[in-house]
């Protein structure tokens, strides 16, 4: 997991005077949105966040994903799904959901085959059984890649749901 390298940027900004600290935000689409639902986990310095075409469980991923068993499997966690069950738990952000305080807001195609709907159905509902502020938006019929050759009333939409989550 990178969250060293993400985090060791956003220190980097925060000592050059670049962001301020107690107004921090992060968001990520596809591995962005895993990363996003990771660093939420293991981390409160974020005042909010959104994550977008959402990874929470790569054990069920593995089988749901168009390249679970390929990438996930081997670049992601470097073994097969059989020859290393806890090493998918550990470095799936679900585990970490009861740790997550900063709110989040889920942006998920209905129809992504990359990151299967139920990966942020999953998150969602741990979140919101922890009463965790958290919202869920679904796109019907969006694939993967539906915030940029999308419709064009997805493609707006996210874009203002983000800001405006962000912003609020």
């Amino acid at each position: 997991i990178d969250q060293q390298d993400f985090m060791t940027v956003v220190d980097k900004l925060i000592e050059e005077g670049t962001v301020d600290p107690a107004r921090l935000a992060v968001t990520g689409y596809s591995y962005g949105g895993f990363m996003t639902s990771w660093l939420v986990g293991h981390t409160t310095r974020f005042r909010t966040a959104v994550a977008g075409g959402v990874v929470s469980d790569l054990r069920s991923s593995y089988g749901t994903s168009d390249v679970g068993a390929s990438l996930l499997g081997r670049l992601a966690v470097g073994a097969d799904l059989t020859e290393a069950w806890d090493r998918y738990d550990e470095r799936s952000p679900i585990r970490y959901a009861d740790q997550v305080e900063t709110p989040l807001l889920i942006l998920q195609g209905e129809s992504d085959d990359r990151c299967d709907m139920g990966q942020a159905e999953l998150l969602f509902a741990v979140l919101r059984r922890r009463r965790r502020e958290v919202e869920l938006v679904r796109y019907p019929g969006a694939s993967h890649v539906f915030i940029i050759s999308g419709r064009p009333s997805h493609r707006a939409d996210y874009a203002r749901r983000l800001v405006d989550w962000i912003a609020r």
